[in-house]
């Protein structure tokens, strides 16, 4: 079948292993990673979800961050926020 990959051109091989090589594999120590507990990103989502208020100008005043944020990003262009003025820089 690899003479006829070749023949064809295809860049496409076949390897079969001996009979050694699979005993020598499969009699290989198996060597186990260590669980990783990091920290759960989801759960930190949600709990920064739940932290903001649902309505109200406070509501009003983050989703409003939030698209001017998003607007910034789309226009790659960065966006800094002061007291009563919001700058969005690009070009």
């Amino acid at each position: 079948m690899e003479d006829e990959f070749r023949e064809e051109g295809l860049a496409f091989t076949i390897s079969i292993p001996t009979q050694e090589a699979i005993d020598k594999w499969q009699n290989t120590p198996v060597t186990h990673q260590p669980v990783r507990h990091g920290h759960d990103m989801v759960a930190e989502m949600w709990k920064k979800h739940r932290e903001q208020p649902e309505a109200g100008p406070e509501a009003d005043k983050i989703a409003a961050m939030d698209l001017i944020a998003r607007a910034g990003g789309l226009l790659n262009a960065t966006v800094e926020y002061y007291e009563n003025k919001i700058v969005i820089n690009y070009g």
